[in-house]
């Protein structure tokens, strides 16, 4: 098994979680875990996996609910592909549970008390009915951001940045027009669940994240809405001028 392999597991029970992160990374798979449906969707948007692994979460239902996030392309899971593969770990047990996994879109499911080698073997067939798989690259006039490769490009050239100031771009990519809030890209890129007190991590980010895209001669590529959030500068007349602006500053 190659290490470009991507598991990643949710799972609330950190003694469980950690037991399966270091047997699947003994096995070759390149896994990481989740405690939270938040932390996992932050993980699955920055680090695309190929097969996300729920193995129980806080709530009766949310392993459920994420599911259905993932697989039905619903907001929550903007950003994650939605054909990944999904392996539900039962909690409850029971007919009940496994056909609410299956219509909520999991590939496969295992009941409650399975065996590490029935894991291993029924994750191993989910991959190769998927195949390998690659993320969406997105192409917004001359920026290419590539979330496979974590690298973005302007016109042709390559753009140095951070982990979180990708994902950052990453996020504000996949609705150009759209305002992000700071509170949703404290939540979906950093992970916070109470971000209200941190906006200042978004403007600091995104202020290197402008200065970094300056100097690629986009101009102002990443726009602060005041008051709001951040979006992209991605019309083409729009995105002219601001280059043109940019270069008469020069």
């Amino acid at each position: 098994m190659q290490r470009d392999t991507t598991t990643l597991i949710a799972c609330s029970d950190e003694q469980r979680l950690a037991r399966l992160c270091h047997e699947l990374c003994a096995d070759g798979y390149d896994a990481e875990g989740a405690r939270t449906s938040g932390e996992a969707r932050v993980k699955a948007r920055n680090r695309p996996p190929q097969v996300l692994l729920v193995a129980g979460l806080g709530r009766p239902l949310e392993q459920i609910e994420l599911l259905r996030a993932i697989r039905g392309g619903m907001p929550a899971a903007a950003g994650i592909d939605s054909q990944l593969g999904l392996i539900a770990l039962g909690q409850a047990g029971g007919e009940l549970e496994l056909v609410r996994c299956l219509e909520a879109g999991a590939d496969d499911y295992l009941a409650p008390g399975a065996g590490y080698p029935e894991l291993r073997a029924r994750l191993a067939a989910v991959m190769r009915r998927l195949g390998p798989r690659r993320a969406a690259l997105k192409c917004l006039g001359a920026l290419e951001v590539d979330p496979e490769t974590r690298t973005a490009s302007w016109a042709g050239r390559a753009l140095e940045m951070s982990r979180k100031e990708f994902a950052l771009l990453d996020y504000l990519a996949l609705d150009p027009t759209r305002v992000v809030s700071k509170q949703e890209l404290l939540r979906e890129v950093w992970g916070y669940a109470a971000p209200s007190e941190r906006t200042r991590t978004v403007d600091a980010h995104a202020c290197r994240l402008r200065r970094k895209l300056a100097a690629a001669g986009s101009g102002d590529l990443v726009l602060n809405v005041r008051g709001v959030g951040y979006r992209l500068c991605t019309h083409r007349r729009d995105a002219a001028a601001s280059a043109a602006e940019h270069l008469r500053a020069a």
